[in-house]
């Protein structure tokens, strides 16, 4: 499913190799939103859908954390498995501005704030910092798997990375001496 300020899209439920490209490539095609109501959407598919599934969620995730633990709370109270695949712009993380910026309000586009570059930038990565760690310690807390990525990477390689990562986690708990099986 895709979503902005209500569900866009949604796709049958499979678990092939054919329906993970059709996802890749309608993540690829998405055209990002102003606003959406993430919590509130995220509940009402946390309703909607059958128990024990694969919960994959991508987004900035620029949302209280503490909204975000309780969306993933209730996706694993309904026995989901949860991946959360946190996708930021590359001058989200690195800031590399250096010139005076002009801010404007995405969910009102009329107001605008200035602000010399250098002078937050400071701050704004150690907020950024303690955002990511908050993500991931909620993440953590609710045994959802988490990935990091930015939008210069392409989707298919990152999930594809984290897939191999996670099917090598599983086979040292499953085999923790590295037997053959």
């Amino acid at each position: 499913m895709s979503y902005a300020d209500r569900i866009t899209s949604q796709s049958t439920h499979a678990s092939t190799a054919q329906h993970l490209h059709r996802l890749l490539s309608s993540l690829e095609q998405l055209i990002p939103q102003t606003t959406s109501d993430s919590v509130g959407i995220l509940h009402k598919i946390a309703d909607a859908l059958p128990p024990r599934g694969l919960i994959v969620l991508v987004s900035d995730l620029f949302l209280d954390p503490l909204l975000l633990r309780d969306v993933l709370s209730h996706f694993q109270h309904r026995n989901h498995e949860l991946i959360v695949m946190q996708v930021m712009a590359p001058d989200e993380v690195d800031f590399p501005f250096a010139d005076s910026l002009r801010f404007r309000n995405l969910e009102c586009h009329q107001q605008f704030f200035e602000a010399d570059s250098l002078a937050i930038r400071q701050e704004y990565k150690s907020e950024l910092d303690k955002h990511l760690q908050s993500i991931k310690q909620i993440c953590s807390q609710n045994q959802a798997d988490y990935v990091f990525t930015t939008t210069d990477e392409d989707i298919a390689d990152v999930v594809n990375s984290f897939l191999e990562s996670r099917h090598r986690r599983s086979n040292l708990v499953n085999n923790p001496r590295g037997n053959s099986v």
